[in-house]
């Protein structure tokens, strides 16, 4: 609720959008079920930078479990990475459209687009000056953005 309206939404949309889909299992997307790699490792590099972060909560418990992880290999950037990387890019993208508050995803064109509420969000974030954001002002006339409850 207090960074909603400093996420770029439209262009998070645009970007979900440009995405390459080709390799990508699509049948996972939707899955509730983390999107684990195939192979003998199911990390991705940024998994490491993310790991123990107060804010990251999206990995499965045992995730870090396998001892058998090299240092050094942890961190290549192998080109076999990109289906996995942007097929947990979309996951994470179905997760949050599943909220029905900020982008919503139409099954049939396979694309995402904003909702009603998110498109409001924009239009007030760009009235804001950067003192009225730090400041906490909520609109130059201090009306409120009707805020909505999200059930996790």
């Amino acid at each position: 609720m207090y960074i909603q309206a400093e996420i770029p939404w439209e262009k998070l949309v645009f970007f979900l959008n440009t995405l390459n889909r080709q390799g990508v299992n699509e049948s996972r997307l939707e899955s509730d079920s983390f999107p684990l790699l195939d192979g003998t490792t199911s990390q991705l590099p940024e998994d490491f930078a993310m790991r123990g972060q107060v804010w990251n909560l999206y990995h499965p418990a045992d995730f870090f479990n396998n001892p058998s992880i090299d240092d050094e290999e942890r961190s290549l950037e192998l080109p076999s990475i990109a289906v996995p990387r942007t097929e947990r890019c979309l996951w994470l993208a179905h997760r949050i459209a599943s909220f029905n508050c900020w982008i919503a995803y139409d099954k049939m064109q396979k694309k995402f687009g904003l909702t009603q509420f998110a498109i409001e969000l924009e239009n007030r974030a760009k009235n804001f000056t950067i003192f009225d954001r730090r400041s906490r002002t909520v609109s130059p006339d201090n009306e409120d953005v009707n805020m909505h409850d999200v059930e996790t």
